[in-house]
């Protein structure tokens, strides 16, 4: 079915007047070091964009006005695309609606649709993630000896689906309808996540009983397996794919078809948490556990004692935990810290031993996993339609019900 769209060039749509695709600045025009700070226009790299399709700016660099003047090429605004082409290649975000003016990095390139007419962004967007482009772009990133890298030369000789536009329209707006959700459960999630952490940070401040070390109220087991006690391998945390500064950004877990030979069981209620990286923030609160859980190498599971499941995971996460494990952290490639530092830290702890603070983050904490649950389900199930959409295989019925389109989409997919 694909083959019934036509195909065109990004060179040919840049010279229609449809399309601009174009790198940030480079060489003399780049921000210097003594431009970049913590004020002035969000100058996006490709670490700022999430796997999710979103720009983090609130973690992005700023360039000063001085900067921005000088710099030609690269000015983005909401509505763009932004390609990540070099090192990490082919990571894609779209600028919302709101997002301020703001400046790409070298590493990156803007894709702005100039004709809505002939082509719409949101099923630009949804090209761009899918592997119709995706393969274009592995099929370049190793032409050179540097590391992966696709040229803005390269980029305007790839191709591009045009099929009508009623067609992109629909597309985009079954894509768009998953993002949305995926998009208002992380909100909903910070939110939730930011309540309880000022739930906790206001008890243990009026907190009577003293600081109480994390090792005297869990028990903290970091252990390796060797020879027989190895476990099969199934799934693992990926640390590297956590990199967004969030709770409970761990979604992958490594299990074993052997528990009785794994030395580290991980239960309901446990937290793990990364003690390589630490600053990474891959941690997870285990709200039920299956009999064959267990934590891979690098991780600590912290298995409450003398304090509620819930107050335990707020201390080994807080701030104050991450920053000492972060301070205490060895090694140039991949720094790590061990249980004894994470058994040091100490808390705040109330003479109800956290059963107050568990009354009240239980069903917070409970419906931050549900979300983050059906993020991933949704995540999973756009990744599958996007292949089929943007090639024609599926195709979204003509309708004003975004809600039947994204039904039907599915419908077809099973």
């Amino acid at each position: 079915m694909q083959s019934e769209w036509p195909i065109r060039s990004v060179i040919d749509l840049q010279r229609e007047g449809v399309l601009l695709v174009e790198d940030g600045n480079h060489g003399q025009y780049r921000p210097r070091r003594d431009e970049i700070g913590d004020t002035g226009r969000p100058h996006i790299r490709a670490a700022d964009l999430s796997d999710d399709g979103r720009i983090d700016f609130d973690s992005a660099q700023r360039i000063s006005d001085a900067a921005v003047a000088r710099i030609r090429k690269g000015q983005a605004r909401a509505g763009d695309v932004i390609v990540s082409h070099k090192g990490t290649v082919g990571r894609v975000a779209l600028a919302p609606p709101d997002a301020e003016l703001f400046v790409c990095s070298p590493q990156t390139t803007l894709w702005r649709v100039l004709d809505e007419d002939r082509l719409d962004r949101g099923f630009l967007f949804a090209q761009l993630r899918s592997p119709w482009l995706h393969g274009q772009f592995r099929r370049v990133m190793h032409e050179s000896d540097m590391a992966p890298y696709v040229s803005l030369s390269s980029q305007r000789r790839f191709k591009v689906l045009l099929p009508p536009i009623d067609v992109q329209r629909r597309i985009a707006r079954v894509i768009s309808a998953l993002d949305d959700k995926i998009e208002s459960n992380r909100r909903l999630c910070k939110l939730l996540d930011a309540v309880c952490q000022a739930e906790f940070d206001r008890l243990t401040s009026l907190a009577t009983s003293g600081e109480h070390r994390i090792g005297d109220i869990c028990d903290i087991n970091s252990r390796s397996w060797t020879g027989a006690n190895a476990p099969e391998w199934i799934d693992y945390i990926d640390i590297s794919s956590t990199a967004e500064r969030e709770i409970l950004t761990v979604q992958r877990l490594l299990y074993t078809d052997a528990p009785s030979r794994a030395r580290r069981i991980v239960r309901t209620n446990d937290t793990i948490v990364s003690l390589v990286r630490p600053e990474r923030r891959a941690m997870a609160f285990i709200h039920e556990a299956s009999p064959e859980l267990t934590a891979s190498t690098g991780f600590a599971v912290v298995t409450p004692s003398r304090a509620s499941p819930t107050f335990v995971y707020r201390a080994v996460t807080s701030d104050r935990c991450i920053d000492r494990l972060t301070a205490e952290a060895t090694g140039s490639a991949y720094p790590a810290t061990n249980a004894s530092v994470l058994g040091d830290v100490r808390v705040a702890m109330p003479s109800d031993s956290g059963a107050e603070f568990e009354r009240f983050a239980r069903p917070l904490e409970s419906r931050i996993a549900a979300a983050r649950t059906e993020s991933r389900s949704l995540a999973a199930i756009r990744d599958a339609l996007l292949p089929k959409l943007v090639s024609g295989q599926i195709r979204v019925p003509l309708s004003d019900d975004s809600a039947g389109q994204v039904g039907a989409a599915i419908e077809a997919l099973a």
